[in-house]
């Protein structure tokens, strides 16, 4: 009768537990073994002169894979976000931590201090400090910039971001 007991709240923890698992999973869209992986896209004008980040100092060169510092606390600038494939544009993001801050500092560029920032088209004077979230899209100005809706209207489309995603090399989507 004891055993009968013990087995029944045994298979009670391992349905709960189950079932605990389908909700996280379902409910944050990362199963347990899964990285974090978003992406989004950026410009950056000086003036009315587009900054290029498309060149190999600006590129991570590790492909991501899920042993690199699987969600560590420990992950550098560059791990939590960094530009791949000759993309000066398309931010790949491993961890729900990065922030503007952190892609930067990852590709070893100090902003003016007269940076403006507008991410999905809504002046943000903190945009340094907002967390990456996937599909952002974010215009970094200086007061010397004209046509800012113009400069936001061409900036990469969330489809451009898509595009981006499905055609990587190193970091699939």
């Amino acid at each position: 009768m004891k055993a009968n007991r013990t087995r029944i709240i045994s298979a009670l923890v391992v349905i709960f537990l189950i079932i605990i698992g389908f909700i996280y999973t379902s409910s944050t869209g990362v199963t347990p073994h899964e990285e974090f992986h978003v992406h989004a896209a950026f410009q950056q004008f000086i003036g009315d002169e587009r900054q290029s980040y498309a060149n190999e100092q600006f590129m991570h060169v590790e492909p991501c894979t899920l042993d690199d510092h699987h969600n560590d606390s420990a992950k550098t600038p560059d791990e939590k976000a960094h530009l791949h494939d000759l993309n000066g544009e398309v931010v790949h993001v491993h961890d729900e931590t990065a922030t503007w801050n952190d892609f930067f500092t990852g590709l070893g560029v100090t902003l003016p201090e007269n940076a403006i920032g507008y991410i999905n088209g809504v002046e943000d004077n903190n945009f340094l400090d907002a967390p990456i979230e996937n599909y952002d899209r974010l215009l970094i100005v200086d007061e010397n910039t004209t046509d800012i809706d113009g400069k936001i209207y061409n900036l990469p489309s969330v489809e451009d971001i898509r595009s981006v995603e499905n055609a990587s090399e190193s970091c699939g989507n």
